[in-house]
């Protein structure tokens, strides 16, 4: 087991250690707007969305959390808690800790300390990504870029003995049109019809319910063709 393996472990055994697990269903809500955090959370499976409900009533996708992300930090470190909501897309299993208790772990630990920092930094640079991907006006790009944002996030290989940009790039988040639709600020409809498109050029496909990437290499080549004709 590598350096940065055995970090991570003895982070997520502290948590273990010191928290509780919860499960939620797919479609749970784990926080609402109005709602205290009652600790700091570590994704051990599923994913959680985090988003914000507009005065028309349109959802603004903020975030998916992944497995071995860590939510409430804002809460945590500056007493600071956003008006979201936070879901389960999927069944989702959870360990809490409290709050007390997690701030004495890191400021504790320099390890536990450098795994956080990492993880912010992790975020800090994936809504960078978010923000040049929003920049796109047209929405087959945008769709385009929303996935392949997506597949860096979440994705991995199909087939884990090849590592080719060329090959089948599986999405395991439950990323649904809806979904992307609220991550870039377009109709369903819209959404559909793009993601249609796609599918029809082979760009794209499904397996078992989750959107596969036809290789990397050609979805970057089509967003920059379609940026081009744009």
């Amino acid at each position: 087991m590598e350096k940065n393996e055995l970090a991570e472990k003895e982070f997520v055994d502290s948590f273990i250690k010191h928290g509780k697990e919860i499960s939620y269903k797919k479609g749970g809500i784990i926080m609402r707007p109005d709602d205290l955090p009652s600790g700091i959370y570590y994704i051990k499976k599923g994913y959680v969305q985090v988003y914000s409900i507009s005065e028309n009533g349109t959802e603004k996708l903020h975030i998916i959390y992944k497995p071995n992300d860590v939510f409430s930090l804002t809460w945590a470190l500056n007493d600071e808690q956003k008006e979201l909501y936070y879901e389960a897309i999927d069944n989702v299993s959870l360990i809490k800790v409290q709050k007390k208790d997690f701030l004495k772990f890191i400021y504790s630990n320099h390890t536990a300390t450098l795994i956080l920092l990492q993880k912010l930094i992790k975020m800090y640079s994936m809504f960078s990504d978010r923000i040049n991907d929003l920049e796109v006006a047209k929405t087959y790009p945008r769709t385009i870029s929303c996935l392949l944002f997506f597949a860096k996030r979440y994705g991995k290989f199909l087939d884990t003995e090849n590592n080719k940009s060329s090959d089948p790039y599986i999405i395991r988040a439950p990323i649904t049109h809806q979904i992307i639709a609220n991550f870039s600020a377009m109709t369903r409809e819209t959404t559909s019809r793009e993601m249609s498109l796609l599918e029809k050029k082979k760009i794209i496909f499904y397996k078992n319910h989750l959107i596969v990437v036809n290789g990397m290499k050609n979805m970057k080549k089509e967003l920059s063709k379609s940026l081009v004709e744009s």
